[in-house]
């Protein structure tokens, strides 16, 4: 297959990545035995981090719509206020802007904030109750600003959970940053995989598909379901081999 899109990998040499390395042997949600994903990335809780690039260069200006995906799993009861995804991280006050956040309400509770204005508009905020937050859980986010309402939807483990409106496109401003809020605060202490940007909007059947009962594919190929790895603008395997066969992270967890 030929892509036609440059696909963003995070990796070491291009972008800043502070993460540690546990030694516990845990890798990605569907190790040992495949071939497609046999690593994760922990982040420490305390300082560690990863910065993936400007959001336009990703998501496009002005972003319009868009879907991600993410894997976790935490290591203990996760913080309120803990971010396992920042868009914006460097938003000041009087500086209005585009903020996109997935973040730890409660221990058991995460919670997706979307706006285009930060200090003028509330925007919509979704959340989803996490049953198990120390296994691996998976999360989908969509945004679609033309849609007429539901513009935003939080899909967790392959299932519907939460729907919202919030019909203005964001003009991008700032970078995507990993398990941070901010430039220095609220450290998510965990695990982060397979972490996926669509420059569409994702349905319930390609969201069940990629879910593929709590086994993650590579989304850069279609599957049955799933028919949108032309739409993929950003994808950080946190661990596993890029399609340029490098490694796009050191540490093994």
């Amino acid at each position: 297959m030929t892509f036609a899109k440059t696909i963003a990998v995070l990796t070491v040499s291009l972008m800043c990545i502070h993460c540690s390395d546990s030694g516990s042997g845990d890798a990605g949600p569907n190790y040992p035995g495949s071939t497609e994903n046999e690593f994760s990335l922990l982040f420490n809780g305390v300082d560690g981090h990863g910065t993936a690039g400007d959001i336009s260069a990703t998501l496009g200006d002005p972003v319009e719509v868009f879907s991600i995906s993410i894997w976790f799993k935490a290591v203990d009861a996760p913080a309120a206020g803990a971010t396992m995804l920042h868009l914006n991280p460097e938003f000041q006050s009087g500086r209005n802007s585009m903020q996109v956040r997935l973040y730890w309400e409660t221990s058991n509770q995460v919670a997706f904030h979307i706006t285009p204005d930060f200090e003028g508009d509330p925007g919509a905020i979704l959340t989803a109750d996490v049953t198990e937050p120390q296994e691996w859980n998976h999360l989908v986010l969509t945004f679609d600003a033309g849609a007429a309402s539901g513009n935003v939807a939080m899909y967790l483990n392959g299932a519907a959970e939460a729907s919202g409106d919030q019909g203005s496109a964001l003009i991008p401003v700032g970078n995507i940053v990993f398990a941070r809020e901010g430039a220095s605060k609220n450290y998510f202490h965990g695990y982060l995989d397979e972490v996926a940007f669509w420059d569409s909007r994702l349905g319930g059947e390609e969201i069940e598909a990629v879910y593929n009962d709590g086994t993650p594919k590579n989304v850069r190929f279609d599957i049955p379901g799933y028919e949108s790895a032309d739409s993929v603008t950003g994808l950080w395997r946190m661990g596993d081999e890029n399609f340029s066969g490098e490694q796009n992270v050191s540490a093994r967890v």
